[in-house]
């Protein structure tokens, strides 16, 4: 019974998410940029963060500083294509707890929620 943020502007994206995590029992909660993700974290606590970072309005690490502003302990797992050194060190320096590259694989996605949400607890 774990809720779970989803951020991403590609509906597809999101699609993907929810069709690997449904049988998680999780609930998913969905984002489609950053904006949308800090009014739903306002509104609710959430264990899991899954945050694209490439986004219009407010990108996905903007949201994710303003999310640990609010002395946010929640886990958050960037989503990007960009692979290089620089991109992930930029994701841990905003807040990020670690980075899980696009395409996303089922396993993968399925893999690191669950050693978030356990180390989390």
């Amino acid at each position: 019974n774990r809720s779970i943020l989803a951020v991403d502007d590609a509906r597809d994206n999101l699609t993907l998410i929810e069709m690997f995590l449904r049988n998680t029992k999780a609930e998913i909660v969905f984002a489609h940029n950053g904006l949308e993700a800090l009014e739903a974290y306002k509104k609710k606590s959430f264990d899991l963060v899954l945050m694209d970072i490439q986004m219009p309005k407010m990108d996905g690490l903007e949201a994710t500083e303003e999310i640990r502003k609010l002395n946010a302990q929640v886990p958050i797992i960037a989503l990007t294509a960009h692979v290089g050194q620089s991109e992930y060190d930029s994701c841990i320096k905003a807040g990020c707890n670690d980075v899980l590259l696009k395409p996303i694989s089922k396993n993968h996605l399925i893999e690191i929620v669950q050693k978030s949400l356990t180390s989390s607890v």
